[in-house]
């Protein structure tokens, strides 16, 4: 599973433009859905694994939900594995 994301998933969103576009593309099938409250989850790796910042990918997710803000309540979640060692995510944070 995690060989078929890092192959077909990462590679999408290699841009900070290609992450908006997508989280745009999302955030308004939602609303044309009459979605109203979503949860985005992102995994702690995100950021190394698509080679951005936290903080790029905070502005981008920021903007985007403000532009929705009046249709879409976004909760945003953070998510860590627990198998993964300290090491690797707490120079991170």
């Amino acid at each position: 599973f995690l060989l078929y994301i890092r192959e077909h998933f990462l590679p999408l969103f290699t841009s900070l433009e290609a992450l908006r576009s997508i989280v745009r593309a999302a955030f308004d099938h939602m609303i044309s859905d009459g979605v109203v409250y979503t949860e985005m989850s992102f995994d702690f790796a995100f950021a190394r694994a698509t080679g951005h910042t936290w903080g790029e990918i905070i502005e981008v997710l920021s903007e985007e939900v403000k532009r929705v803000g009046e249709k879409l309540h976004v909760a945003p979640e953070l998510g860590l594995n627990r198998e993964t060692p300290e090491a690797l995510w707490a120079k991170d944070i």
